[in-house]
């Protein structure tokens, strides 16, 4: 595994800004959620689950203590970076708000 390397791993353990991915050989990755998209995410959650096997991009290794850094954004095209739903709310005072949504959150409301 070097800089530049694109890997399959497991999705670990998620936390609040950052999750972590099982690697081959031993490896332990970290993803950043500044690394996953351009776009904002509220929750890593609504993008990943514990078990989802995802391709990522090396960003940086040490192969000493076998962690490395990695990208999810970085092997998407701009335009394919999150599949978004749009959906139009009307508030109380009438304004329209035009949100965006993950097809995670799209499928929990179908529940």
């Amino acid at each position: 595994m070097e800089i530049g390397d694109l890997v399959t791993g497991k999705v670990k353990k998620i936390v609040k800004n950052y999750f972590w991915v099982d690697l081959p050989k031993g490896y332990q990755g970290v993803v950043f959620i500044k690394e996953v998209s351009d776009y904002y995410i509220k929750d890593l959650t609504e993008m990943f689950v514990i078990g989802d096997e995802i391709k990522l991009k090396i960003l940086d290794i040490n192969h000493e203590n076998k962690k490395v850094s990695l990208s999810f954004k970085a092997i998407r095209p701009k335009y394919l970076k999150i599949p978004f739903t749009y959906k139009l709310c009307e508030t109380k005072s009438g304004f329209k708000n035009l949100f965006l949504h993950t097809k995670r959150e799209v499928e929990k409301w179908k529940k």
